[in-house]
């Protein structure tokens, strides 16, 4: 999502022929979303092993990016964000405790 947030600014004035109120209603979606995602992280046990949720929040990211390019407008494209970001406060927690996981087992295979 690091190019996304480089060319928001771009994307909101050339795509949707809007100005700094805009990008700014876009950035607070963005927060939205992560920020819900961070609740619902630590409040539900995540069945799926942490290759398998990579993945899915990728290809959830590309189809949402996907969903992007085809709706322009500002509604639609705040809302494609804080879906994008709310999926990956997700896939961000889970490569956070790989890292702790690796800190504490330095001999074993992840």
């Amino acid at each position: 999502l690091g190019i996304l947030s480089v060319l928001l600014p771009v994307y909101t004035k050339e795509v949707l022929h809007a100005g700094a109120e805009t990008f700014g209603l876009l950035m607070s979606a963005t927060a939205a979303g992560e920020l819900a995602g961070s609740f619902l992280v630590g409040a539900v046990a995540w069945p799926w092993t942490l290759g398998r949720s990579i993945a899915a929040a990728q290809s959830a990211t590309g189809l949402s990016l996907l969903a992007l390019a085809g709706l322009p407008g500002a509604p639609a494209t705040g809302a494609i964000l804080a879906v994008m970001h709310f999926i990956q406060s997700h896939w961000s927690w889970q490569m956070a405790s790989l890292r702790f996981l690796a800190m504490e087992h330095t001999d074993a295979v992840i």
